[in-house]
């Protein structure tokens, strides 16, 4: 994963919260594309994308990447603990 995240594939880092927590605190360079929105955020269909939501109990990423996949994506991942765990880890946000 950190491989991917470190830019040595084409990986776009989704975060899957509201604008609004978006705007609190992001994973930098992730995109916002909101759960309730994910399927009109005109996501790249080519590559990998790493969704994330809030905390290890946050539902959000992983229902989000099941409807990505419904709708035909390939390569969608669930980043586990979301940006809590990120950040417990001592990542940027």
């Amino acid at each position: 994963m950190n491989e991917m995240l470190a830019g040595r594939s084409k990986t776009t880092i989704v975060d899957v919260r509201s604008n609004y927590d978006f705007e609190k605190k992001h994973i930098p360079s992730a995109v916002n594309a909101p759960y309730n929105a994910i399927e009109k955020a005109g996501l790249p269909t080519d590559g990998t994308l790493v969704l994330y939501c809030g905390n290890e109990k946050c539902p959000l990423s992983h229902l989000a990447a099941k409807t990505l996949e419904t709708a035909g994506y390939r390569d969608v991942k669930v980043l586990g603990g979301g940006i809590a765990a990120w950040a417990a880890k001592g990542f940027a946000v």
